[in-house]
């Protein structure tokens, strides 16, 4: 799935005593026991990073991609921790003067990845985790906006959209006319996908616009659960870059996007969960949750050269929808 569709910017690599100068507003004097670059994120670059004297490690977080979602994400953790499970930012440098990028420094949190459950045969946990995941993505959704948009690092709305259903269609088709995802689609895909989204514009200009806090990549890989005993909690939502306001149905799609590979188990308590804590659904939901991911999946491919196992999963998966979908 997504852990191989390779990276979208290079990793930075750094040495021990730029570690420990980046961390010392955090850690002081304290020597650095061991150090791990992670290699699960696609955009940043991130270390493990255990230090003498302390029990639990630390993660160094490099803003590499969009600088100033550093600043985002911290306003951030500032608005949401107290409803939904986040690392604690302990420091954020949003200027790159000194080092280059942006940083943050996070408390580490234990867990599994989400995906990893989801895939298991554990009907029990996979039936507990999707509930309290449906429940979280409910909880993100009471934090609301003005108006649905971009949001710039303060949290203020940067581009308003139009209408969810306008933004969703005028983003596919710049794509296709103006990007690089028409070219990467299978000959005659293109055209087929145009064709899906005017027989459904209408439909979506039916969906109630919504001006929720949306996480805009809130699957698998960036949700860490943890078993306390007997039960399983999500342990942190990460990775909030990506965050604008809109739709929760958005989140339930790309959350769906890849529910053929994952244990059926999850589906009906992942939506009674969301739906238990607030979370709306319209009529026929589900479609609209994975139209609305179409717009995800396009914006993979507008890129120059994407990696080839991201363009050959992305393609299928815009396939997959327009066959269930274009008649």
């Amino acid at each position: 799935m997504e852990d191989n569709w390779g990276r979208r910017n290079e990793i930075v690599k750094l040495d021990e005593a730029t570690l420990r100068q980046m961390l010392k507003p955090v850690t002081g004097e304290r020597e650095i026991a061991s150090f791990e670059l992670l290699t699960t994120g696609k955009a940043n670059t991130s270390y493990k990073v255990q230090l003498d004297g302390l029990a639990e490690p630390l993660l160094l977080r490099l803003h590499i991609r969009d600088q100033l979602s550093c600043q985002k994400e911290f306003n951030i953790f500032q608005a949401l921790h107290t409803k939904v499970p986040m690392a604690e930012i302990l420091y954020f440098e949003p200027s790159p003067t000194e080092f280059g990028f942006p940083y943050s420094i996070n408390k580490w949190v234990e867990g599994q990845l989400l995906d990893h459950v989801f895939s298991s045969q554990d009907i029990a946990a996979v039936s507990q985790v999707a509930y309290k995941v449906g429940a979280t993505l409910a909880a993100i959704g009471t934090y609301r906006f003005s108006q649905p948009g971009l949001l710039d690092h303060n949290l203020e709305i940067s581009l308003p959209f139009s209408s969810t259903a306008e933004s969703w269609a005028s983003f596919i088709r710049r794509s296709l006319s103006d990007g690089h995802t028409g070219r990467h689609l299978w000959q005659g895909w293109s055209e087929r996908l145009e064709q899906l989204i005017t027989e459904n514009n209408t439909y979506l200009n039916q969906l109630p616009d919504s001006s929720s806090l949306i996480h805009a990549d809130f699957k698998g890989l960036n949700i860490l659960v943890h078993r306390a005993k007997t039960d399983w909690r999500v342990a942190a939502v990460l990775d909030w870059e990506f965050a604008y306001a809109g739709s929760p149905l958005s989140d339930v799609g790309t959350i769906m996007r890849h529910q053929n590979r994952f244990n059926p188990a999850f589906k009906l308590p992942f939506i009674n969960g969301f739906a238990g804590q607030g979370g709306q659904l319209p009529e026929d939901w589900e479609k609209a949750a994975r139209l609305l991911d179409l717009l995800n999946l396009c914006d993979f491919l507008n890129q120059p050269e994407p990696d080839a196992t991201l363009r050959l999963e992305v393609t299928r998966l815009i396939i997959e929808t327009i066959k269930i979908y274009d008649n």
